[in-house]
């Protein structure tokens, strides 16, 4: 799976070879029409040249910035799985996209629950809507956890030896940056 740093890589090199490919029309149509020496050819590569730069100055940024994740607070009941496993955690993108990631169990072992509530969001980490997500969990059923716009995160059903918050992401809103 792709990660969302991978998939906005992707955007921009689709917009570098966008803006690589307007340079290329816009000189080729300028030489074309005989027109290379017109201000106006000087003034349009200019102006793609500040488009690319501020593109890869965008991309810089993404590169170096670091994901911080932070520790989802679960109800007393609930546990990181251990055993060298990431326990569950969670970070907002710049986009506004809530990720998560890791693993957690129930104290009691190998049981099958229903609306089991886990964990309470804080407001700027809760959907826009409810969300619910189906996901790998100990036993031979899927797990499914639901966000709901109050914060509330539950286990709706599935094994409680342990459960996995990996790959499950959506949308919060801006992050107003």
């Amino acid at each position: 799976m792709r990660t969302m740093k991978s998939k906005i890589l992707s955007i921009f090199e689709i917009e570098k070879i966008v803006i690589f490919t307007i340079l290329t029309a816009t000189l080729i149509t300028c030489w074309s029409t005989n027109a290379h020496s017109d201000e106006g050819l000087i003034i349009k590569v200019q102006t793609v040249e500040k488009q690319l730069s501020n593109v890869l100055e965008r991309l810089d940024q993404l590169e170096n910035k670091k994901v911080e994740w932070q520790k989802l607070e679960m109800l007393e009941t609930w546990h990181p799985y251990g055993s060298g496993y990431t326990a569950p955690q969670f970070f907002k993108d710049g986009a506004g996209f809530i990720h998560f990631r890791g693993l957690a169990k129930l104290n009691t072992t190998n049981s099958i629950v229903k609306e089991k509530k886990f964990a309470t969001l804080p407001k700027e980490y809760r959907p826009t809507s409810n969300q619910e997500f189906v996901t790998a969990c100990a036993g031979d059923i899927p797990c499914e956890i639901i966000f709901l716009t109050n914060g509330t995160v539950y286990l709706e059903r599935g094994n409680s030896a342990w459960t996995s918050f990996d790959g499950i992401s959506f949308f919060a809103g801006s992050t107003g940056e």
